[in-house]
């Protein structure tokens, strides 16, 4: 079995592919390529330890084909997680047996710096321990557009708050698609599900995003707020933001609120 061991840099991949990836204390930024991690199940197939306050640039394509994928801090302040950080293509996989522990950092798909196109797939596998997950969501002035997260084939992803187009700069067209029986979104903790939020002020026009369950999938919200096509004191109203639930058994729950399809 091999591994890959890299300290202390930005570092690029032309398809490394190994049974475990140990990356300690990096600045950091994947800056493109394509990496490959796979371990068998429940074993650790990644191991990214990050400097304090840093954060952490996919700018190239990930695929975790397996096993257990665990990003942490090496102490203090958290920095984020982002996928396409002021770059268009980025991607992030998630095949059946693959598991991203997120460190308690925030997740965002093209974001602070800009990046457009950039996309999330959980095909099967889980996504756990983010706190806040930005799908084309920035906290900084560049527009961001056409993100995506899909869900499917029993994938799951546990979150605090996620928030499909957001925060303080305009942008639109990000997606989030949850779809298949035993697909799972599902927000802890009493966070925000939040589609069209333009709500950092200024501004900020946030339009034509979506959010679509369908074909059995469930949105799990059991005490949070779920706002669609919110505008910033100031702006225009959003607008074209959509939440659509469609095919049997597709569910959005809230506590004692409840829209499904039958």
């Amino acid at each position: 079995k091999t591994a890959y061991e890299i300290t202390y840099g930005d570092w690029s991949s032309n398809v490394c592919s190994s049974d475990l990836l140990v990356v300690t204390e990096i600045p950091g930024t994947f800056n493109g390529g394509t990496l490959v991690t796979s371990n068998a199940a429940n074993a650790v197939a990644a191991n990214i330890v990050l400097r304090t306050n840093s954060n952490f640039n996919i700018n190239g394509i990930w695929n975790m084909d397996g096993g257990t994928n665990l990003i942490a801090t090496a102490g203090g302040v958290l920095g984020n997680v982002q996928i396409g950080a002021g770059v268009s293509g980025a991607a992030v996989n998630l095949a059946s047996n693959a598991f991203l522990n997120a460190g308690g950092f925030n997740l965002y798909i093209g974001t602070l710096s800009g990046g457009n196109s950039n996309s999330m797939t959980v095909n099967g596998g889980t996504v756990s321990n983010v706190v806040t997950f930005f799908v084309g969501g920035s906290t900084a002035a560049a527009a961001v557009y056409g993100n995506t997260l899909v869900i499917s084939n029993g994938g799951k992803v546990f979150a605090t708050t996620v928030e499909n187009g957001a925060n303080s700069a305009s942008g639109g067209t990000n997606t989030i698609i949850v779809t298949g029986t035993n697909s799972l979104l599902s927000l802890l903790g009493g966070g925000k599900l939040a589609l069209g939020n333009a709500g950092g002020g200024g501004d900020a026009i946030q339009n034509n995003n979506a959010l679509i369950v369908s074909n059995g999938a469930v949105v799990n919200l059991p005490t949070g707020s779920l706002i669609v096509g919110s505008g910033a004191a100031g702006a225009g109203p959003n607008a074209g933001n959509v939440l659509i639930v469609t095919g049997p058994g597709s569910t959005i729950d809230r506590k004692s609120t409840r829209l499904n399809s039958s």
